[in-house]
């Protein structure tokens, strides 16, 4: 690994062409060396460095003899320019659209600090999220000063190491365990283990939970809640649970549910809770194709919600969303942190209404 001083001018060419690429002026591949630096009017030793510490960062790979390809355009988007305006920082994975229906809270967060007269602004990348983020932490943080940082579906070492340093931040999430930060986010354990309980008081005998295989903290706790449901119930001795991963794309919920509902199965699940809204979509079609009915043949229930699922019928039982709720909570919780008249602010949970819709069906016991 090339160490390269923070202030460098290789650090500074190296911003100057994240820049770039937040922009859209480069796309897909880097021209090549010497009409980069003749466009940056820098030496090929200092564009050389830059590039070294944009492939470190993940954002670049060289490929040989075909030339150097932009692996992740990592965003730097400032939401509302305000001079002199105090900034937050938004840590994310991947575009917020593709985040649906986790991102749906992000307008009205927006609108909130920038009435409060704050910037918001988005850094977008999967290096963030590395197992050891260490580097590209520090270097975010020490190139882009931010009064709170917001960090979005966070992985543990993330939030261990924004702990350590007590920089301040709020979780648009849960704690991983070991970790307390500050946190805003629905109370996945109460839902799934509400959800749990409707299905056995149903007369549910056999229920699967459909959790992505990520292992984001809002989904351990799911599961955590979901076998809490079942203990709880006066029907536990008689109920049979099981978890099912998958990763969040059509392809990886099909082959899960094909193992599911194998052919002659005598303990298929009656009846399924599902995580992911598209998951969810992906299962109707699935269950449409088999020739199995909802809800007469497997109940259904959707622990995240999204608008699109008001068009899916048998209208889907799930837990209504609050991005409304939720904006508000988070705004105050930054804004607290970042004046540090809440330094060690706890973690908020917010509890949707359980809508039933049509996807529940009661079945006779065995």
């Amino acid at each position: 690994m090339t160490l390269i001083p923070q202030n460098s001018l290789a650090a500074r060419v190296a911003e100057k062409i994240k820049g770039m690429i937040a922009d859209g002026v480069l796309r897909e591949w880097l021209p090549g060396e010497r009409m980069l630096s003749q466009s940056l009017q820098v030496s090929h030793s200092t564009l050389r460095g830059a590039l070294q510490m944009l492939k470190e960062d993940g954002m670049i790979e060289s490929r040989h003899g075909v030339g150097t390809r932009i692996v992740a355009a990592a965003v730097d988007r400032v939401l509302t320019v305000q001079d002199g305006a105090p900034g937050v920082g938004l840590l994310i994975p991947e575009t917020m659209r593709s985040l649906r229906p986790f991102s749906l809270w992000l307008d009205v967060f927006h609108n909130q600090l920038v009435e409060a007269g704050w910037r918001l602004r988005i850094y977008q990348g999967r290096q963030y999220y590395r197992t050891n983020p260490s580097r590209i932490l520090e270097r975010l943080v020490a190139g882009s000063p931010c009064a709170c940082w917001v960090l979005v579906l966070s992985t543990p070492s993330m939030q261990r190491w924004f702990e350590a340093r007590k920089i301040p931040c709020v979780l648009a999430g849960s704690c991983h365990a070991g970790v307390s930060l500050p946190s805003v986010d629905v109370d996945h354990r109460a839902v799934s283990r509400h959800a749990a309980g409707e299905l056995l008081r149903a007369g549910h005998r056999y229920l699967a939970l459909f959790n992505p295989s990520s292992r984001n903290a809002g989904d351990q706790q799911t599961e955590i809640g979901f076998f809490e449901g079942i203990r709880q119930s006066p029907h536990a001795d008689e109920a049979t649970a099981s978890v099912v991963y998958h990763d969040v794309d059509a392809g990886s919920v099909e082959k899960c549910l094909q193992r599911t509902f194998q052919t002659g199965n005598p303990h298929s699940p009656t009846a399924l809770i599902i995580s992911n809204a598209y998951a969810y979509l992906t299962t109707v079609s699935f269950l449409a194709m088999r020739r199995l009915r909802v809800p007469e043949d497997v109940s259904l229930i959707s622990r995240d919600d999204d608008p699109f699922l008001d068009y899916v019928r048998p209208t889907p039982a799930r837990y209504r969303n609050q991005p409304e709720a939720f904006a508000r909570k988070l705004t105050t919780q930054v804004l607290e942190v970042a004046a540090r008249r809440k330094a060690n602010a706890g973690k908020i949970l917010l509890l949707p209404e359980f809508f039933a819709g049509s996807s529940i069906a009661e079945i006779a016991a065995s």
